[in-house]
């Protein structure tokens, strides 16, 4: 009708005289860098079309950054748009109803039918190849959100530009580039605590001790710095105190959900895999893990790289590194769950009564610690699914006389049980003359009974099949 071309015609020459643009709200602290990586990336000034990735572990700014890029070049491009929590929202709605909010704010129209995921409808896919659109896609954690989503590069006109962000590089394969958000250094970390604690760049006379603690507890985590330095305006020193004390003993809520999203997505070997390297095997040789976790029957190679590409784990030196954040986080889980044991005062006390637990998979127990204890000779016949057992002193330890354990029963020389699952025994001190008749051992990888008081490792004949180191 003649009323509905007259609104046409005055939007298009609205947005010619008036370009949409967006302004940036918030407080970017450190952000420069990111945007000039990304934009040097992006090249706008070419005529091809280009898919962007931002990965980076949860809660490091990569949704901050999309914002801030969105806000600087959005009014360059024929259309636009920010499409928030897909990951979320996927779950919420589905992903044709996203895709049609996509599509259809793009090709500017509202009644566009979309009513399936394998094909577009050929006249939005005409309108779409004539145009120069900027997408962003925040927060994708399956690849077949993407393809739903913005589909391939033939998709778009000439100049457009789609940024992905995820935590997940498996996701983002299909990108022509991939820039990988790092932790805001001290110089930033301090200022962004400061911008949200104090409301100005630098912490006030008195406060400096204080909040240099508090960022070497967020480790350039954007997220924690900004969830601290709000949750602490206007509070005392002593109150700051107290708040990085408990946050040690309890990861602050809003922190803790946002880095465990990565762990929820994992599969439950890798979930596994993630919980013995948060608890037991940070900063230990890659090599090494792999080798102790495959007689667990984890599969660690091909896990350890999905924690990797989901932002997990890192390799330093062939070593496996976390972020501080990351291991509380799941060292927490950890603890919930009852499955990792290396606190001493919950391990003695299990050991010395006749607790079952049954969800036991690892025990790391510095004995240096303990000091005398009493051991409960069928301890571990109540833990079926215990994988790795570690009882060690630790290198530093001088008091050799007043720790260890005292056998429960004199006449018993030897544990009742050991589980067959157990991929790792180390046992310094081992304060028995021999082994559990019925332990077969064929998933052992490594054996050390180091200064043990073992005569004989079984009474009898017994065929193993384990590699002890």
């Amino acid at each position: 009708t003649e009323s509905k071309l007259i609104d046409k015609v005055v939007n298009q020459i609205a947005k010619t005289l008036y370009p949409l643009s967006y302004s940036a709200c918030n407080d970017f602290v450190g952000i420069d860098a990111h945007i000039n990586e990304i934009l040097s990336l992006l090249c706008i000034e070419m005529a091809d079309v280009r898919f962007i990735g931002i990965w980076g572990m949860g809660g490091i700014g990569k949704t901050t950054i999309a914002e801030a890029l969105f806000s600087q070049i959005s009014n360059q491009f024929d259309a636009c748009y920010f499409l928030s929590n897909v990951r979320e929202d996927a779950e919420k709605h589905t992903l044709l109803h996203l895709r049609k909010t996509l599509i259809s704010q793009l090709v500017e129209d509202q009644d566009l039918s979309i009513q399936m995921l394998d094909v577009l409808p050929t006249i939005a896919l005409c309108k779409l190849r004539r145009k120069k659109v900027f997408i962003v896609l925040d927060d994708v954690n399956d690849s077949e959100q993407l393809e739903a989503l913005a589909g391939d590069h033939g998709w778009f006109g000439l100049g457009s530009r789609v940024i992905v962000t995820s935590r997940d590089k498996e996701v983002l394969v299909g990108v022509d580039h991939i820039y990988k958000v790092e932790e805001l250094t001290y110089r930033h970390s301090l200022q962004l605590l400061s911008v949200k604690a104090f409301k100005q760049e630098h912490p006030p006379e008195g406060f400096m001790e204080l909040a240099q603690r508090d960022v070497n507890y967020a480790k350039g985590v954007p997220l924690a710095l900004k969830v601290l330095g709000s949750h602490l305006c206007k509070r005392s020193p002593k109150q700051w105190d107290s708040v990085l004390k408990k946050l040690k003993k309890n990861p602050q809520s809003r922190i803790y959900n946002i880095l465990k999203i990565s762990y929820d997505s994992l599969e439950p070997t890798e979930k596994a895999i993630f919980l013995d390297i948060a608890c037991f095997f940070k900063g230990h040789d890659k090599d090494w893990v792999e080798e102790i976790l495959d007689g667990c029957d984890l599969a660690p190679s091909l896990g350890i790289i999905r924690l990797v590409e989901n932002c997990l784990v890192v390799f330093v030196e062939n070593k496996l590194e976390m972020h501080d954040l990351i291991q509380e986080m799941g060292q927490h889980i950890a603890r919930h769950k009852g499955s990792r044991l290396w606190k001493f005062p919950e391990i003695c006390d299990m050991l010395a009564t006749k607790k079952v637990n049954k969800a036991v998979e690892g025990i790391f127990l510095d004995t240096s610690k303990i000091g005398k204890t009493r051991l409960n000779p069928e301890t571990f016949s109540r833990m079926p699914n215990l994988r790795l057992l570690k009882c060690f002193r630790a290198q530093y330890c001088s008091n050799k006389k007043d720790s260890g354990f005292i056998l429960e029963s004199a006449k018993k020389n030897c544990l009742q049980h050991l589980p067959n699952k157990l991929g790792l025994l180390h046992w310094e001190e081992y304060p028995y003359r021999s082994m559990p008749s019925y332990f077969f051992m064929e998933n052992l990888v490594l054996l050390n009974l180091e200064n043990s008081k073992v005569e004989r490792l079984w009474n009898g004949d017994k065929v193993c099949f384990f590699c002890a180191n």
